[in-house]
């Protein structure tokens, strides 16, 4: 596997001294032709990616287990691990990184799997880097935006009306991811935790500038929220709770199903209706 913005291929898995990468711009690209990991791999890096590679779907899952990528790219028909066991494999271990499938010929019920995005070969350049773009810069992980934003709303409208609680300084998102963090932390682990919630705020910020000025602390509260509504009015608040509320859902939904975060919000909030997912 190359690294550091080095377009090769060889396949080889980083050593677990490289640490791991937080940066949205580092993508690991899984493909057993030489000639497309090449081909991905240049257009990547003059974009200014960094990019690693994988000759198989083996290699790319080990790599995955050592470095934290914005970003995979990965070829269905590969040897060991195909492309669509790689996504599940990811999706068990709750990984929260968006995954393009880039191939010949997609899946049967490909769109059920919900890929961020299946790029057909052949493929042109503009093709791949507005696809990369796309899937790195707020698309949402499912077809189901109207939904989620639906239940996103009556989230934050049902908070807004209950009793403030302590240490949530009347925030009605800041509410909603007060209350989902514990059983949250509890279903993923605390790295889980952060990682989806830095995906939450880098999916958001990419429609809502102010939003980039908020993060995670050490035991994952959300942090900023409260200071930034303090120097923005009442509708770009709310319009930056709904996202981030909504991106949240979207990539709950994405990782354990629709079925399981419905149950989860039901927990939390027993008494509201509405809350299909």
């Amino acid at each position: 596997m190359s690294t550091q913005n080095q377009p090769s291929g060889n396949g080889d898995t980083p050593a677990p001294g490289n640490g791991k990468s937080n940066s949205d711009h580092y993508i690991l690209v899984a493909d057993d032709e030489a000639v497309m990991r090449q081909f991905n791999t240049r257009a990547l890096v003059c974009s200014g990616y960094q990019v690693d590679t994988a000759v198989d779907g083996d290699a790319a899952w080990k790599a995955l287990q050592v470095v934290s990528y914005g970003l995979l790219i990965t070829d269905n028909q590969m040897p060991k691990v195909t492309g669509v066991e790689l996504l599940k494999k990811c999706r068990d271990e709750r990984m929260t990184l968006p995954i393009i499938l880039a191939t010949g010929t997609p899946p049967v019920a490909a769109e059920s799997l919900r890929f961020a995005a299946i790029l057909v070969k052949p493929f042109t350049l503009e093709e791949l880097l507005g696809t990369v773009k796309a899937a790195l810069q707020g698309q949402m992980p499912t077809n189901t935006t109207p939904t989620l934003r639906r239940c996103a709303r009556r989230l934050l409208v049902y908070e807004a009306g209950s009793p403030k609680t302590a240490g949530a300084k009347g925030s009605a998102a800041g509410r909603v991811f007060e209350q989902l963090r514990e059983p949250l932390i509890n279903l993923m682990g605390m790295d889980g935790y952060c990682s989806l919630f830095s995906r939450v705020l880098t999916l958001a910020g990419a429609e809502i500038p102010w939003v980039r000025g908020l993060e995670t602390t050490a035991d994952g509260s959300l942090q900023g929220l409260q200071e930034l509504a303090a120097k923005l009015d009442s509708s770009a608040i709310a319009a930056g709770g709904e996202l981030l509320t909504t991106q949240l859902l979207g990539l709950l939904v994405t990782l354990i199903g629709s079925a399981v975060t419905q149950r989860l919000l039901q927990s939390i909030w027993p008494k509201m209706d509405g809350l299909d997912l």
